[in-house]
């Protein structure tokens, strides 16, 4: 059985919630808490679920990884949240399937989203630790346009890089 890439359906947010939780644990466990844990559970995802683009990595019928896409949710000079602006909000592969190709179709096909296709420039912020990311988006022709810091219950704990890709390269 191959890879299917898939929009998400409601019956996938508890296996979506899961994945979500076990991968950014892995990534950034030393800095998890209850507000960041909040943002991968399953009432999140039921909150997103009709505001976000959500798409599947489907391998061996097992979730492999996902892409959130939404509308600018960081505050960045220039970004234009709600009008033509589009921001990538997650891409977590599982541990089981990295290093397989699944974050470049991931990346693939939300480029090729609606969404995205519409979108004048598209933003991530990404942990300026985590080099294998960075380098992976500026691989997609991300620049970087600034920084931002990452607070939890009122403190800093670290900042992220802000990339911007105009649409205009996809």
């Amino acid at each position: 059985m191959g890879m299917i890439i898939r929009p998400i359906e409601k019956n996938d947010i508890p296996t979506l919630a899961e994945l979500a939780a076990k991968t950014y644990a892995e990534t950034f466990g030393h800095s998890l808490t209850p507000e960041l844990e909040e943002t991968r559970s399953e009432k999140y995802f039921r909150s997103v679920i009709d505001t976000d683009t959500i798409l599947l990595a489907i391998k061996n019928g097992r979730l492999a990884g996902y892409i959130q896409l939404s509308d600018v949710k960081i505050d960045v000079q220039g970004a234009t949240p709600g009008l033509n602006d589009q921001a990538i909000n997650a891409v977590y592969i599982h541990s089981d399937f990295q290093g397989q190709g699944i974050g470049k179709v991931l990346m693939d096909s939300a480029f090729d989203h609606p969404c995205f296709r519409k979108a004048d420039n598209i933003f991530i912020d990404v942990w300026d630790e985590n080099e294998r990311a960075v380098q992976f988006y500026l691989k997609y022709g991300f620049e970087v346009v600034g920084k931002c810091d990452v607070t939890v219950d009122g403190k800093i704990v670290g900042r992220d890089l802000v990339l911007r890709r105009s649409a205009k390269k996809i």
